[in-house]
């Protein structure tokens, strides 16, 4: 008993985790009263099309998510060599270029918007065009979250992001409640707070670097890294956030109903998320894994193991209370109980494949990482396929998550 109080003393991890915890806490908090919000004053039809929106905007989110791993991997690094200044100059490079692709993709959308709109049986443009220009924000805030991490300011990440969530609740519900209550005006709240969070971003790393000089080295070279992440990313957000996609196109007269278990079942996966965003820095390395590098991935691990398995339980008691409670469901079906209760199962293996995802991108085990994007492909595919109902869908998602973690396990245990 000792020797486990002592594997979970109070050290650097915990301490920012702390303040991790305080900051993701308040952001998941704000996001569920956004979702009271939406869930109460929009109709059923117009929450799905929110939700579904949401759900690309996550999916879209963590691959490029890659974008502020590889900027976190490698300001660490920089961290290391002191080179304070070649930071801002990672920043700025890899801003720029972010902020044309993102350019890009945006008047895609703005010019494609009837056949993105008939795609997701939307019935106008309008959300599409909301969409387009939220796009252009999402490609160049992993820049500027991934060198704040990066630099371990986990107060400043925190802060931006707060600060951004609340503009976003308070936007967004005076909109819905006071102009019209359709889905564009909740995705145009979300959309501003989400520049707001960026602004306020830029601003403290400004502060931060202002004062250092660019060295005489060179950059390190990331492409590959960046490269193959991405494919690791996206399969993992396919698989953590795919569901509500795929509903709404197999069983799209299930989507309305379906939207609000899902909403309430991803609730799990972002519980622990402060112990790995704050392992990852923690555990970057271009050398030999280290005993320190061991300790921090188990002691990681475990803590999510214990808050995911705990919140699920806890969760399968009382979905019921929950869905009333939160979206006024008094006499929930079911069908709405049983997908919720699946899908918060689901995401206890999808957070601990989080946990080894991080550490191996940044231990750079790439090659055992295409596993993710593989079990993502046969996720969607035999979700086409042999998936008769939802329930199969989530108990597909639940078995292929599962072994894909234990492979991933059993990979990095044997680098132990």
């Amino acid at each position: 008993m000792k020797n486990i109080l002592n594997f979970f003393k109070s050290d650097a991890l915990i301490k920012d985790s702390a303040i991790l915890l305080v900051g993701t806490f308040s952001i998941h908090l704000l996001n569920l009263i956004f979702q009271i919000v939406m869930g109460r004053c929009l109709i059923d039809q117009e929450y799905a099309l929110l939700i579904t929106l949401l759900s690309i905007f996550s999916i879209l989110s963590l691959p490029l998510a890659v974008i502020g791993t590889t900027i976190s991997r490698y300001t660490s690094l920089l961290v290391d060599q002191r080179r304070y200044g070649d930071i801002k100059y990672l920043i700025y490079i890899w801003s720029i270029r972010m902020f044309f692709i993102g350019l890009i993709l945006s008047l895609a959308c703005f010019i494609f918007a009837d056949k993105i709109s008939f795609f997701l049986n939307i019935n106008r443009n309008e959300p599409i065009y909301i969409f387009s220009l939220i796009i252009l924000g999402i490609f160049c805030r992993p820049v500027f979250d991934g060198a704040l991490n990066g630099l371990q300011n986990f107060k400043g990440w925190c802060f931006s992001s707060v600060l951004g969530w609340s503009v976003r609740l308070i936007l967004a519900s005076f909109l819905v409640l006071y102009v019209s209550p359709y889905a564009n005006w909740g995705l145009l709240g979300h959309g501003i707070g989400f520049y707001i969070a960026i602004t306020v971003g830029i601003i403290i790393l400004f502060n931060k670097l202002k004062n250092y000089k660019l060295s005489s080295y060179s950059l390190p070279n990331i492409n590959y890294f960046m490269f193959a992440s991405f494919f690791i990313l996206f399969g993992f957000s396919c698989l953590m956030m795919g569901d509500m996609i795929l509903i709404k196109q197999i069983f799209p007269a299930y989507a309305s109903d379906y939207s609000y278990a899902s909403t309430l079942g991803h609730i799990i996966i972002f519980i622990p998320q402060a112990f790995v965003m704050s392992m990852f820095p923690k555990v970057v390395s271009d050398k030999d894994l280290t005993q320190n590098h061991k300790k921090l991935f188990l002691k990681t691990f475990s803590i999510t193991a214990l808050i995911t398995i705990i919140s699920a339980l806890i969760f399968s008691l009382y979905v019921d209370v929950l869905l009333k409670i939160i979206f006024n469901i008094n006499h929930p079906s079911i069908a709405q109980i049983n997908w919720s209760v699946l899908l918060a199962w689901a995401m206890v293996p999808v957070a601990l494949l989080n946990v080894t995802v991080r550490f191996s991108l940044a231990q750079k085990y790439l090659y055992s990482l295409m596993i993710i994007p593989l079990s993502a492909i046969i996720f969607f595919i035999f979700s086409y396929q042999i998936c008769d109902s939802i329930d199969d869908i989530l108990k597909l998602l639940i078995s292929i998550s599962s072994w894909t973690l234990f492979l991933l396990l059993v990979f990095i245990l044997r680098k132990f």
